[in-house]
């Protein structure tokens, strides 16, 4: 069948696989600069990062910044900021990278006439410095979530995205790297879900996602999602 949109689940697909805690890197790295208790000032970041608005330009991560130093009662001059938020930017820079391979898939996906969409939870400066990678020019769509809001699992979710796509679900492929539970959703909503798993071990892989079916690689979402792409012309 025709697919006529590719969903992902950011994390896990279109970007690298970040270190563990690489936030909590980014906090670390600040508060040393700061001299401050590394683990009171990643506490307050996190606070106050997910009582942050949707919509959140670059300029949030030194409004974060300046509302915890502003809690732990430090002064900090804008120059001071600024060098801080470029530190953290650095850090999430490093580390948020397109997967090998993403930016050309969805290059060739666009190319055929398929619409694409990213979903999920994210912290909130790693959603802004999404904006600096090249995947963001090839997206139709973004719903992500600051606040832990947008669970895969949530038909809200899949409903919203198909909604801004124009698309009924069955037409849209869903990729994932998550467990079977959120598989096991997205077709219950109608989507046509694939797991996403690097890993060549097939026993240990079967287990995770049942049946489904699997992609591996950028260049294996591709061939799911135009399986009967000359349909689409």
């Amino acid at each position: 069948m025709p697919y006529h949109a590719a969903i992902f689940d950011l994390r896990g697909t279109l970007l690298k696989d970040p270190e563990p805690h690489f936030t909590l890197n980014a906090c670390m790295v600040q508060a040393r600069s700061l001299r401050v208790d590394p683990i009171r000032f990643a506490s307050l970041w996190y606070h106050h990062a997910h009582q942050s608005v949707a919509d959140i330009e670059l300029p949030w991560i030194e409004s974060n910044l300046q509302t915890v130093c502003d809690e732990l009662e430090i002064e900090l001059d804008p120059l001071l900021r600024r060098r801080l938020a470029e530190q953290r930017e650095e850090v999430i820079r490093q580390t948020l990278g397109p997967r090998r391979g993403a930016v050309r898939m969805l290059t060739r996906l666009r190319a055929a006439g398929i619409k694409t969409a990213v979903v999920g939870d994210v912290p909130p400066d790693v959603r802004v410095m999404l904006q600096q990678t090249e995947l963001a020019k090839h997206l139709d769509f973004e719903l992500l979530s600051t606040s832990g809001s947008c669970k895969h699992t949530d038909p809200r979710v899949f409903r919203h995205t198909i909604k801004q796509l124009g698309l009924p679900a069955h037409t849209c492929l869903y990729v994932t790297a998550g467990g079977l539970d959120e598989l096991d959703r997205a077709d219950q909503f109608g989507l046509q879900p694939v797991a996403f798993r690097e890993s060549e071990d097939d026993e240990y892989i079967t287990d995770l996602v049942g049946g489904y079916p699997r992609a591996g690689t950028m260049i294996e979402v591709y061939w799911h999602a135009t399986e009967s792409a000359g349909a689409l012309a």
